[in-house]
């Protein structure tokens, strides 16, 4: 059987970089049909056409092609507004350090020791989310607080902690998505307030996944959940969503209740050593 090649040719037009032209020059795989081993199934070796042969190998050039169109468009998109995803558009270091409350900050301590870190989490870091979630009534520090990687991390904390097998979540907790991902509904605070004290008679915790706060299109806005004063409340935020920073990975869980907080960074410790 004669060698034969399959060839596969991308027109799209990928700019000018170098990347971008070798992607639209023809593919040639180079594979020799006599060196393709046999399809065998249940014992018998299916017969390939050399037409059928050639169509497989395009395919196989084709798939990897668009791969790595894929994965150059991805690291320089050419969109001026995506309506993908749910988080405003991730911040450059550079932007990021433009934001700085001091001129002197530095992106990169060159003599920090690279350890373990604070088990908890960062108790700077920590004392500006109680910041962010405290009210006149109620006051927050960082002993309210446990920073997990990403809100993920901390709502699996959160119901993994609260949650066990037999419970009846209906009555046992009440989770809330405010503001809502995908509609951005917000349950404002006298809503907040008629739930809090439908809870408080039956001693039930209620959960707050807040992590599009405050990206908010009203004038009327919702506050923190753990703000209003009930004990038995939790809030789950990160810096992925309305901070523009999901690259980070930082999240964090914040409560009243401080033995709510030692179980769930009692449970972290099994996924997080230290962020």
């Amino acid at each position: 059987m004669p060698n034969l090649t399959a060839m596969v040719t991308l027109g799209v037009d990928y700019g000018t970089s170098t990347q971008g032209a070798s992607m639209a020059r023809t593919l040639d795989i180079g594979r020799s049909l006599t060196s393709v081993k046999p399809l065998i199934y249940r014992g018998e070796e299916l017969k390939c056409s050399r037409k059928l042969c050639r169509g497989i190998w395009g395919l196989y050039a084709l798939t990897i092609r668009l791969k790595k169109a894929n994965e150059i468009l991805l690291q320089k998109p050419r969109a001026r507004i995506g309506l993908y995803g749910s988080y405003a558009s991730a911040l450059s270091l550079n932007e990021l350090h433009k934001l700085a409350s001091s001129t002197n900050t530095t992106l990169l301590d060159p003599d920090l020791a690279l350890t373990y870190g604070t088990t908890l989490g960062s108790v700077r870091l920590r004392e500006r989310i109680a910041e962010l979630h405290s009210s006149p009534e109620v006051e927050l520090t960082a002993a309210n607080v446990v920073i997990t990687p990403g809100s993920s991390m901390a709502n699996h904390l959160v119901l993994a902690t609260l949650c066990g097998p037999g419970d009846h979540i209906i009555c046992g907790l009440t989770v809330a998505s405010n503001p809502n991902n995908p509609t951005g509904t917000v349950i404002l605070r006298d809503i907040l307030e008629q739930v809090l004290a439908l809870a408080q008679k039956d001693n039930i915790v209620v959960f707050s996944d807040e992590v599009f706060s405050p990206l908010f299109h009203t004038k009327d806005q919702a506050p923190p959940l753990v703000s209003l004063g009930s004990p038995r409340t939790l809030s789950t935020s990160s810096l992925s969503k309305a901070y523009a920073l999901p690259g980070i990975r930082i999240g964090w869980v914040v409560s009243q209740d401080k033995e709510i907080i030692h179980r769930v960074s009692a449970l972290r410790d099994y996924t997080t050593i230290s962020v």
